[in-house]
C-alpha cells in the first residue's frame, strides 16, 4: 500500500514498495529515495517533537524497523522489535516515540524510546488482532484501540509511556477491520473503524477526556480499513473504499460537528487509501488503481 507524507520541509511526497519489496520514498519533483529491502506492508510515518519524519515498517522476516533521515537525506535504519505480525500504530508523547505492535504470541506490545537506540518494552494486551491505532487525548495521554479474536473493539489510556494501562473499556459493537483513531477540532478522541455487518462507524467522546462515547453509522457498505485527517479548518476526513472499488469520501459540516457529507471521488481503487494535509493547507491522498499505477488527487 502506498502511504502519503509531508517531508521535513513541509513538501508532499508518498512511500510505496515495489515488486521486489523494496520501499522507495518518492520525492515531489518525482525523484526517489530507497529506504528499506524486504518490505511487508505499508509504512507508518509520524513527526517527532523536533518535525521530522520517524518511520516505521515490518520486513519479511516478522522484524520492525525504524527509519529516519540522516543530515546528508539519506535514510538510516535501526532494527527494533521481532516476531511482529501486523503494522503498528505510533505516537509521539512529549519527546517520546511510543508504538504499539502485535507479535506472534498474540499479545499486543508497548514500546517506547528512553533515548535514541534505546527501547523499553512492556506487553499491554492478549488475544488481539490486526493493527491497533493509537492517539493522544488532551491531557497527552496514549488511548490504544485494539480489535480482539472475538470481534470486540476494545481501548485503554496509558499514563506514561512507561506506565501500566488503564483497565480496558469494551465497545459494544463486533468488528471486522483494524480502528484507526485521531482527535477532532475541540480535543475529542475519535475511532473508525468497518463493522462486522459491513458498515463504517465513527466513535467519539461525549466531550474532551470523557468516559462516554457516542456512535454513528457514516456507510453502510465498505471494504478495507479507513484514512482519517484533519482539513486545515479542522473539519474530520474520512476515506474509504467500497467493495466495488470506489474511492468514498466523508467530511464533517463544521469542526467537531456534524452531520457528514459524503461522494464519491474516484473509481476503480484497489489498495486503502492514505490521507495527508499538506504545508498548503490542502488535504491529498494516495491510493493505487485496479491498472496498478498510483492515484493521487486534492479531495477538497
Amino acid at each position: 500500500a502506498e502511504v502519503a507524507a509531508v517531508d521535513d520541509a513541509g513538501r508532499l511526497s508518498y512511500f510505496t514498495t515495489d515488486g521486489d519489496g523494496v520501499l522507495w520514498q518518492v520525492r515531489p519533483d518525482g525523484t526517489r529515495a530507497q529506504v528499506i529491502d524486504g518490505a511487508v506492508g505499508p509504512p507508518v510515518i509520524v513527526h517527532d517533537a523536533d518535525h521530522h519524519a520517524q518511520l516505521f515498517v515490518r520486513r519479511v522476516e516478522h522484524m520492525l524497523w525504524h527509519a529516519w533521515l540522516a543530515g546528508d537525506g539519506a535514510w538510516q535504519i535501526e532494527r527494533l522489535a521481532e516476531g511482529v505480525t501486523d503494522d503498528p500504530a505510533v505516537v509521539v508523547a512529549g519527546r517520546a516515540l511510543v508504538y504499539f505492535v502485535r507479535r506472534s504470541d498474540g499479545w499486543l506490545w508497548r514500546y517506547w524510546q528512553r533515548a535514541p537506540g534505546a527501547w523499553s518494552m512492556a506487553p499491554v494486551s492478549e488475544a488481539v488482532v490486526g493493527r491497533p491505532a493509537a492517539a493522544l487525548d488532551v491531557h497527552d495521554e496514549v488511548y490504544t484501540f485494539v480489535r480482539k479474536a472475538d470481534g470486540s473493539l476494545w481501548t485503554q489510556r496509558h499514563p506514561r509511556p512507561d506506565a501500566a494501562p488503564d483497565l480496558a473499556h469494551k465497545f459494544p459493537e463486533a468488528v471486522d477491520g483494524d480502528p484507526v483513531a485521531g482527535r477532532d477540532a475541540i480535543g475529542k478522541l475519535t475511532y473508525f473503524v468497518r463493522r462486522a455487518d459491513g458498515a463504517l462507524i465513527s466513535g467519539f467522546q461525549h466531550q474532551p477526556g470523557s468516559a462516554v462515547w457516542h456512535r454513528v453509522v457514516l456507510a453502510d457498505d465498505v471494504a478495507g480499513d479507513p484514512a482519517l485527517a484533519l482539513a486545515a479548518d479542522g473539519r474530520q476526513v474520512c476515506m474509504i473504499r467500497t467493495p466495488g472499488g470506489d474511492l468514498w469520501s466523508a467530511i464533517q459540516d463544521a469542526p467537531a460537528t456534524g452531520p457528514w457529507h459524503d461522494r464519491v471521488i474516484a473509481r476503480g481503487v484497489t489498495s486503502d487509501p492514505s490521507l495527508v494535509l499538506g504545508a498548503d493547507g490542502r488535504l491529498a491522498y494516495v491510493v493505487r488503481g485496479a491498472d496498478g499505477a498510483i492515484a493521487h488527487g486534492r479531495p477538497y
